[in-house]
């Protein structure tokens, strides 16, 4: 979107360039940690997650980030 000179110009400085990046960059390192917690805890406690709860909790991140 910022490779477009138009918007580069009218965007740039501005409080949307912050906001994008950090909302963009805080999502991608929560849902990763997530992720990472899901797919490790397992396999280090031997212990299982109750898979309902998982993917409630997926759903309703999702929801409150969007």
């Amino acid at each position: 979107m910022l490779g477009a000179a138009p918007f580069n110009w009218q965007l740039s400085g501005s409080y949307f360039v912050v906001a994008h990046f950090h909302y963009v960059i805080v999502g991608g390192i929560l849902f990763a940690l997530f992720a990472a917690f899901y797919y490790w805890y397992p396999k280090i406690t031997g212990k299982m997650f109750n898979e309902t709860l998982g993917k409630l909790h997926f759903w309703l991140f999702l929801s409150a980030f969007t």
